[in-house]
């Protein structure tokens, strides 16, 4: 009986460190994307050329000498992107005229191969219509990867033509310096309009996670339809949570005195004691 209950905790020591070793490594892996997104604040981008709706050529940034709002899209995505690119029209709405006339806006389509300039065109005319100041553009596969790298913004084109990424848009001076990335696809024009004040103060601004809670909700987020928004994944936000809880509970059960007493270890360590 002892030998079994014995086995039986071993097998539970076991299974917790698994369990442990499994949670640490979705931790690590998952946030490796943020990490080489924030690892790319205050280096100076590329200014690449691009691709614009008429099938010219023009810069990357740099063309109005303004502060430049940059978003990453691709005109089949029926999720992330078009509730990344709306968000960044309700910011520019709320915005005062100052600060909106004082910002400029390029989205780039990291799928050039579909996004021709007419796509493109006729994707991005109800923004472009309504603000002066944004601007839609591609650039060759060769060109996206070097700017997509020294924006930090890793993509991953999948076989059904789909396409994984971050929902983000990062703000670059008229330099092409990254000065601070936006994350998720909810971002309130007060936060906006007050990183934009603090560049004209000459403030050092935050990273626009607000916690470790933030970073996770990033992960354990999945696209509703019927709302049209990111919303917490509660199945895998709760295997998380089931794998962690285990761990806790082997770790409790192995520092109890049940465990102890159920395989005479606190008699033998008496013993020992004794014996010394």
């Amino acid at each position: 009986m002892k030998h079994n209950l014995f086995r039986m905790g071993n097998l539970l020591v076991i299974a917790a460190v698994l369990s442990l070793f499994s949670t640490a490594e979705a931790a690590h892996s998952q946030p490796s994307n943020l990490e080489k997104s924030e690892a790319v604040v205050g280096r100076t981008v590329g200014n690449y050329r691009l691709t614009d709706l008429n099938g010219g050529t023009e810069r990357f940034f740099g063309l109005d000498r303004k502060p430049t709002l940059v978003s990453f899209f691709y005109a089949n995505c029926a999720e992330g992107c078009p509730l990344v690119l709306d968000n960044i029209a309700e910011v520019l709405r709320k915005l005062p005229k100052d600060l909106r006339d004082g910002v400029a806006v390029v989205s780039i389509s990291i799928d050039p191969v579909n996004d021709t300039p007419a796509v493109m065109a006729s994707y991005s005319k109800p923004f472009v219509n309504e603000f002066k100041n944004w601007r839609f553009a591609t650039a060759t596969e060769d060109t996206i990867k070097m700017l997509t790298s020294d924006l930090g913004f890793v993509y991953e084109k999948r076989k059904d033509g789909s396409i994984d990424h971050l929902n983000r848009f990062t703000l670059i001076n008229s330099s092409g310096m990254v000065l601070k990335h936006f994350y998720g696809a909810n971002i309130k024009s007060e936060e906006f309009a007050g990183t934009l004040q603090d560049i004209a103060g000459g403030k050092t601004l935050k990273s626009g996670l607000a916690s470790i809670i933030d970073k996770a909700l990033i992960f354990c987020s999945k696209y509703d339809p019927a709302t049209k928004r990111y919303v917490t994944d509660t199945g895998y936000l709760a295997e998380v949570v089931m794998q962690v809880l285990f761990a806790l509970a082997v770790v409790a059960f192995l520092m109890s005195p049940m465990y102890w007493d159920t395989f005479n270890l606190s008699k033998r360590r008496a013993e020992k004691s004794a014996s010394e």
